[in-house]
């Protein structure tokens, strides 16, 4: 589940679920669009996801249509997802801040319209002004009065791997009408179906074992068919780690690689902040380097 508090789920409590509330004998009530919780420890918020402080605010304007959250902070998520954090007795964030999942947001309170100390909690989707999505869906918890009881579910994916999920399907589901092959592959494929290893069509399901091991075998026999592609694999093993003495003019190639790599360089030491993701872009600058020389050198 997603927790918007610091403080461990074991001393959150719900005390008014999202959805319709107030109903009376003709059955006419209010709409709660969020959840509204209360701690019962640590009441310091934090941030579930990644995403931009849009809005950190005091709102006293009674005429202003969110002047019954008091002080509220809205956080943007890069997936689009807009989650307020209101009644807070403290705003910890300003306007235009990043946050990264748990980073702190505010404290509870009970600003606005509140009779006690508690978060409102509650989710919008992108765009929408007014419209609100069932918060305890959202972060996966029963939409329920009483101690916060999460949803056993499969954990949320993030964008990345559900494109994989995607191409994964597709590849693997294709009917083998569907002859389309990637324009990277038309050459492998031409290769694999002139060998005997494939038809090349695509499956139509998951590959059995059995077929996989009898694509094996097949690859076995051609790897060792006059013992062609094992020479050429021995030739390139001996190209890659033999030591190549520089030609003319190639150590004036590798200098001007590297002072534009260390312009670039001083450059991410300026102007990125010090982080995981700074020092990962200095070593995949290194490496730029070092393979772009060694394909000089092997020429």
């Amino acid at each position: 589940m997603l927790n918007p508090y610091r403080e461990d789920i074991s001393k959150l409590r719900v005390t008014s679920p999202f959805g319709m509330r107030n109903v009376n004998a003709n059955g006419v009530g209010d709409i709660h669009k969020g959840i509204d919780f209360v701690s019962d420890g640590d009441k310091t918020l934090v941030a579930i996801g990644d995403g931009g402080i849009i809005t950190s605010t005091m709102v006293t304007d009674p005429n202003n249509s969110t002047s019954e959250w008091g002080n509220y902070v809205r956080l943007d998520l890069d997936s689009g997802w807009r989650v307020y954090y209101c009644h807070l007795r403290e705003r910890l964030v300003t306007v235009g801040q990043r946050v990264r999942k748990g980073d702190v947001i505010g404290v509870e309170g009970s600003t606005g319209y509140s009779s006690g100390s508690h978060l409102h909690f509650e989710i919008r989707p992108a765009g929408a002004s007014t419209e609100a999505v069932n918060a305890a869906d959202f972060i996966g918890i029963l939409n329920v009065i009483g101690n916060v009881t999460p949803i056993i579910t499969e954990p949320p994916q993030d964008a990345e791997y559900e494109k994989f999920k995607r191409l994964m399907v597709h590849y693997l589901t294709e009917t083998a009408a569907d002859e389309t092959v990637s324009e990277w592959a038309v050459d492998a494929r031409k290769w694999a179906m002139d060998n005997g290893i494939s038809d090349g069509t695509m499956p139509q399901r998951f590959i059995k074992r059995e077929e996989l091991w009898a694509m094996f075998e097949r690859f076995e026999k051609i790897l060792f068919k006059g013992g062609i592609l094992i020479m050429n694999m021995i030739e390139q093993i001996e190209n890659n780690f033999m030591y190549h003495a520089p030609k003319e003019g190639q150590p004036e190639i590798y200098q001007k690689i590297r002072d534009k790599a260390k312009e670039f360089a001083y450059l991410i030491n300026e102007l990125v902040p010090d982080s995981r993701e700074k020092s990962l872009a200095m070593t995949k600058l290194e490496e730029v380097v070092m393979w772009a020389n060694a394909g000089i050198a092997r020429q």
